[in-house]
């Protein structure tokens, strides 16, 4: 399955672009941001807005007594009613934050808490981009684009792995080779691995996109922001902060790792 063939130790210098990589992921997040304050909040579906299950929105929460009594008298005893209040925008922010602390607490035990907290970095980053995203192009927040956010972590987290791990095992194969160049030669060795994963899922993430229809659209969407996003940071930010961390805080005191 390799369709990228790199000689034994040869490497694309992708840590060379760190910066512009920093600068690129500074802008669409600053974007995102200045889209929300814009538009003074996202633009919230009728779960996290208020409302019934037949997507009956209300300015004042409902009296859920007098719409009973309303749909008994009209020989309705049989309906459901069921309101959704702001509590779920504590519990959808709760469910993310979570999954953060999962993470970070099983890639420190893992590997170390540089990478762990390098991965933190990155899922935050994705997950700033596909809410920003949403906001700039006014597109409805909802839970479903909240699961499609959660999916999104674990995808990103996957690649991110993959690539701290064989950075792991090129530290004990090259010891010689520089942290930056074990890095770089890492990420090359698993980008066919990276691209052929990310492309086959975007082949059924569009599929979604363009033939699912408008239920899911928005959670194609997200999927479809996030899944690009998501190989990018595992490249360009979860490498890139793993060698910032390092140098900050060499392990052992090495001067090696931080060469």
């Amino acid at each position: 399955m390799q369709f990228l063939n790199f000689k034994d130790g040869e490497a694309i210098d992708f840590l060379s672009f760190r910066r512009l990589s920093a600068i690129i992921s500074g802008i669409i997040i600053l974007a995102g941001v200045a889209s929300i304050v814009v538009h003074k909040g996202l633009k919230y579906g009728i779960d996290f807005r208020g409302g019934t299950n037949v997507q009956i929105q209300f300015s004042t929460p409902p009296n859920l007594d007098q719409l009973r009594q309303f749909f008994a008298e009209r020989g309705m005893k049989n309906v459901v009613l069921q309101t959704f209040g702001d509590e779920l925008k504590t519990s959808a922010v709760q469910a993310v934050l979570i999954a953060l602390g999962l993470v970070l607490l099983y890639i420190t035990i893992r590997f170390q808490w540089r990478q762990g907290v390098s991965a933190i970095v990155a899922l935050v980053h994705d997950v700033l981009v596909v809410v920003g995203i949403f906001s700039i192009f006014d597109k409805e927040f909802s839970l479903t684009v909240v699961a499609a956010l959660l999916t999104v972590v674990g995808y990103s987290l996957n690649d991110t792995i993959v690539v701290f791990d064989r950075i792991r095992e090129n530290q004990g194969k090259y010891r010689k080779k520089s942290f930056e160049e074990t890095i770089n030669l890492s990420i090359t060795e698993t980008l066919s691995r990276t691209l052929i994963t990310s492309g086959t899922t975007l082949l059924v993430v569009l599929a979604l996109f363009f033939l699912g229809g408008e239920i899911i659209h928005d959670f194609a969407f997200a999927l479809l922001v996030g899944v690009l996003i998501g190989t990018y940071s595992s490249i360009y930010v979860a490498s890139p902060m793993v060698v910032f961390f390092t140098k900050l805080a060499p392990p052992g005191g090495t001067a090696r790792a931080t060469s």
